[in-house]
């Protein structure tokens, strides 16, 4: 069981060692995107950060301190009554898949 005091309030974010053949690393982060509304919702391709409900210290599944990812973002209101939110996205997290990595000589 996690203790509550390794749990950070610190942003994430991928940490990029000798971008583009240079020496160093390089932190971006880019948020942004494009989306066309009309009367009744809207519907965008953008990247960008999400959170959903809160708590103590924020929400554990989509806390808006990870990092800024892709995805295709939907609203759609058609009646006083009815408001509807959906999101598909793709995370990267840059992680080695241990099930189908292996040592070669």
């Amino acid at each position: 069981m996690a203790f509550p005091n390794y749990k950070t309030l610190e942003e994430g974010g991928n940490y990029k060692l000798g971008e583009g053949g240079r020496p160093g690393g390089d932190y971006s982060e880019m948020r942004g995107g494009i989306t066309y509304a009309w009367d009744w919702g809207d519907i965008g391709l953008i990247k960008d950060h999400i959170q959903v409900g809160n708590n103590n210290h924020g929400a554990n599944i989509l806390s808006g301190r990870t990092p800024s990812y892709a995805m295709i973002k939907l609203h759609l209101n058609p009646v006083k009554w009815f408001d509807f939110n959906y999101h598909h996205g793709w995370l990267v997290s840059e992680d080695i898949d241990s099930a189908r990595s292996y040592n070669s000589t």
